[in-house]
């Protein structure tokens, strides 16, 4: 599951990777939130119908998205970007995992404050999406079972 998401948090960065400023996914409350309501269901259909990330071909990257989005779209994310959607909420969970653990301090702490593990992700996150995550962390948290440091 862990292998999906870093496949689509690749995708999402190489098509961000020429945009100047991170545009808005438009997530909403309710994208975050049935994306901790659904997320083993998520994680198990992306993995029965694209394989693991070992598996993907670039190839087949256009019928994997096409793929993706019915499977987003059955678990209630909405508009015409779902899998952009899904790629910043795994994005920006992997912000928030790092910010929530406490390993920014412990960095600071030991005199490393430039040292920032998730600065490359954080280029491409917009804002408010980040927002509307962070807004909904407590049940992103419980449903990625994340226990912090």
């Amino acid at each position: 599951m862990k292998k999906l998401f870093v496949m689509f948090v690749a995708l999402f960065m190489a098509a961000a990777v020429f945009a100047q400023n991170v545009k808005s996914t438009g997530l909403t409350d309710k994208d975050v939130q049935n994306f901790a309501k659904h997320y083993n269901s998520i994680n198990e259909d992306m993995e029965k119908a694209l394989g693991s990330a070992e598996d993907q071909s670039y190839l087949s990257v256009k019928a994997d998205y096409l793929k993706a989005e019915k499977i987003l779209a059955k678990y209630g994310f909405t508009g015409e970007n779902t899998v952009e959607k899904y790629a910043m909420i795994v994005c920006c969970v992997s912000v928030l995992a790092v910010e929530k653990s406490g390993v920014l301090e412990m960095y600071k702490a030991m005199g490393m404050e430039g040292m920032d593990p998730v600065a490359a992700q954080r280029a491409y996150i917009n804002q408010k999406d980040y927002e509307v995550v962070e807004r909904n962390w407590a049940a992103v948290a419980k449903a990625i079972d994340y226990e912090g440091m």
